[in-house]
């Protein structure tokens, strides 16, 4: 098997491909180890090394699920990301990679907002999962973050992990599994008659079965870009910012907000306060005045701290923000983690398309996110 991308999703795909007696090639363009100017990068770089960290199930967008694939599918699928959590938490564990298990919580920052919560509060009664949330209201809300957060919703079995330890663990691992990491650019992935080939600059690769793990450059492709559209995005790291910005240094929470202005808040390790936030597509190289914008009316004691790390671009994230996977042609898999809703849907996306692309049994092949209908494309070119 090749793999093409050397992210999580085809990192997980390799390893569990290569754990099951399989040969797997992955063909990564991207250079490992980062060097701190290319961390400092982000999604220029590799979009895995440098996110914002956060592990959380599907239940976070249980109402979005539910409406894209009605009750039953979508309780299956957060379930199945339940259980991706898990083992993303064992591996990291395993490799001795930072991981905390927090709550994540999501917060109304305006009273618009509130009949938002309602519709995911209600999605989730309605379909039974009551108990994999708590209502947190709005004086602790204000007590943990400060104005102007308000109610919300608080789930469990969520985490935060170092991206970049992870990513490297997982090389590591794929590496001692006799997963062969070679770095070339393909330029095209085509289906042939008794596999596939992969062409790169100067050779051509042929295995049995492809997985195209490509994150943002899946854009690049006519045959997959029908899945995607552009977001700006941007992560900033402030430090020596002490209990005058909540969370407080010692209060593990994640935060999302549905002002499209502020969509992750975390405590780092060293105590230091990591914020990002996504939208429509803008400008990518005047990040400043977007960054601005988003921190006056949240963190107004941020907005001229100059930041330790900032970095913004556009990304190609799946309609909705769920999981992308399907096939172009039975021996040609995709599959894309870049969808904004974290690090477990890696790993549930790389369990599917293993057992595709290893003609294995499948049993996580039945969730609804799968694309079932294989868009008969037997080229993909990524020149």
């Amino acid at each position: 098997m090749a793999v093409v991308g050397g992210g999580y999703v085809g990192l997980w795909s390799a390893l569990l491909c290569a754990r099951a007696g399989q040969a797997v090639t992955v063909v990564s363009d991207r250079p490992w180890p980062l060097r701190d100017r290319d961390r400092s990068r982000g999604s220029d770089v590799l979009p895995s090394a440098a996110n914002a960290g956060m592990v959380f199930p599907l239940w976070l967008d249980f109402d979005n699920v539910w409406e894209r694939y009605g009750q039953a599918d979508a309780v299956a699928l957060c379930r199945a990301s339940d259980a991706a959590v898990e083992e993303v938490r064992a591996f990291a564990e395993l490799q001795g990679c930072p991981w905390r298990g927090v709550e994540h919580l999501l917060v109304a920052t305006h009273p618009r907002q509130f009949a938002l919560w309602q519709v995911l509060l209600d999605s989730l009664a309605w379909g039974g999962e009551g108990a994999v949330f708590r209502r947190v209201t709005a004086d602790e809300s204000q007590e943990r973050l400060g104005a102007p957060f308000g109610a919300g919703l608080a789930f469990g079995n969520c985490a935060t992990v170092d991206p970049h330890a992870l990513l490297g663990a997982l090389r590591d691992a794929c590496l001692e599994a006799g997963v062969e990491i070679v770095e070339a650019h393909a330029r095209e992935v085509a289906a042939v008659d008794d596999g596939v080939e992969i062409v790169g600059e100067d050779d051509r690769l042929a295995a049995g079965h492809a997985v195209l793990a490509l994150g943002g450059r899946a854009a690049g492709s006519s045959a997959l870009a029908r899945h995607l559209r552009a977001e700006f995005t941007w992560i900033g790291v402030w430090e020596g910012v002490g209990a005058e910005v909540r969370p407080a240094p010692d209060d593990l929470a994640c935060v999302s907000a549905l002002d499209e202005q502020m969509h992750y808040l975390r405590r780092l390790e060293d105590g230091a306060l990591l914020v990002g936030g996504s939208g429509p597509p803008r400008r990518p190289d005047e990040p400043s005045d977007e960054v601005r914008d988003g921190l006056r009316r949240l963190f107004p004691a941020l907005v001229d701290r100059p930041p330790r790390t900032l970095y913004s671009g556009l990304i190609e994230v799946s309609e909705g923000l769920l999981p992308l996977v399907g096939s172009l042609h039975p021996r040609l898999h995709y599959a894309s983690g870049l969808s904004g809703m974290g690090i477990a849907s890696s790993r549930l996306l790389a369990g599917i398309v293993a057992e595709r692309a290893g003609e294995q049994e499948e049993e996580l092949g039945a969730l609804a996110c799968v694309d079932e209908h294989e868009l008969e494309a037997d080229r993909v070119d990524l020149a």
